[in-house]
């Protein structure tokens, strides 16, 4: 096939992400079979072995990759938020402008909790004009006035983000969101980066569609899935940004949960995730085996009868 365009995307993640970005990497490529993917990494923990196989992988499918070393120096002193499933890993989009080659003017850059279900080329090809972002607002979240934000609409998620390279290096955005980062440590407790850079991009960002970034709240309030493809037609990236499909510990509410299996079944690499999208504690512990033992009684209709009966026996006891 005769590739049309090509498109430049990053990605940042570490050794225990790789199954799901080995998913991710399916459903982009599966969806962009007329452009080259040129893809920009910046992946840690991963042996020799790891990043020869996704090298084989993205050359199979017509692609590039390219691998990028961040020194420790470069995230010290950044937190992670306590509790979560955050790592480091999540600062690394603060890089890309500076590390990618001179030819690259833009590239997208996308999270791992996402799958493609369309051509990116209308996204890549986006005029966003003196922007150093163009991106998708987050309607979930709450007008942040705590970052200086006050209309609704007005804070982005960073899930998904066209980088204008010039104007992000000009704007100098990767020193002052890691400055914001480092001087806001109590207004961004559980958002660091995403909170950053809405900080420091007040009003200097193009609005995207929501398709490019579809969230569970942009989606349709149904289990049809002739429906749920149906709202598909227009739109190009998925994005799980809540409870994980593959983790087996939290249920995944997002009504697109199967659409990532649909890739996880043809990805070449398919493993248990050890990272989980939950707090360890007590209180977590309870509230599992409590799901646990309720979906084993709704789904054993004898126990609701034994409990009906021994309900029974103790009303006329009594």
């Amino acid at each position: 096939m005769i590739k049309i365009s090509t498109i430049h995307l990053g990605f940042c993640f570490d050794k225990g992400y790789l199954p799901p970005f080995y998913v991710l990497l399916t459903s982009v490529f599966y969806h962009n079979k007329a452009n080259t993917i040129v893809i920009h990494a910046i992946a840690t923990g991963l042996s020799d072995q790891e990043k020869q196989a996704l090298i084989a992988y993205v050359t199979e499918n017509g692609g590039q990759i390219i691998f990028y070393a961040l020194s420790p120096q470069s995230v010290q002193g950044l937190f992670i938020p306590e509790g979560g499933y955050l790592t480091l890993a999540m600062y690394y989009r603060l890089f890309f402008a500076e590390l990618v080659p001179a030819s690259v003017d833009k590239l997208i850059y996308i999270d791992i909790d996402t799958i493609v279900v369309g051509d990116l080329r209308p996204l890549f090809q986006t005029e966003i004009e003196t922007h150093p972002v163009a991106a998708v607002r987050d309607d979930w979240m709450p007008v942040r006035e705590d970052l200086g934000i006050h209309d609704p609409g007005a804070y982005f998620n960073s899930g998904v983000i066209l980088i204008n390279v010039f104007w992000w290096k000009e704007k100098k955005v990767t020193e002052r969101a890691i400055e914001a980062v480092k001087s806001h440590p109590e207004e961004l407790l559980k958002y660091p980066d995403q909170d950053a850079l809405n900080m420091v991009l007040i009003g200097d960002w193009h609005k995207l569609p929501v398709g490019y970034n579809l969230t569970g709240v942009h989606c349709p309030d149904s289990t049809n899935k002739k429906i749920l493809d149906a709202f598909l037609v227009d739109k190009t990236i998925i994005h799980f940004s809540g409870t994980k499909p593959w983790n087996s510990l939290t249920v995944c509410t997002h009504v697109y949960k199967y659409k990532w299996f649909e890739f996880f079944e043809i990805s070449p690499v398919k493993s248990f995730i050890r990272y989980f999208d939950v707090s360890f504690s007590l209180h977590f512990f309870k509230k599992y085996a409590h799901k646990k033992l309720l979906k084993v009684y709704l789904d054993t209709p004898i126990l609701g009868k034994i409990k009906r009966i021994v309900f029974s026996i103790s009303f006329v006891a009594a």
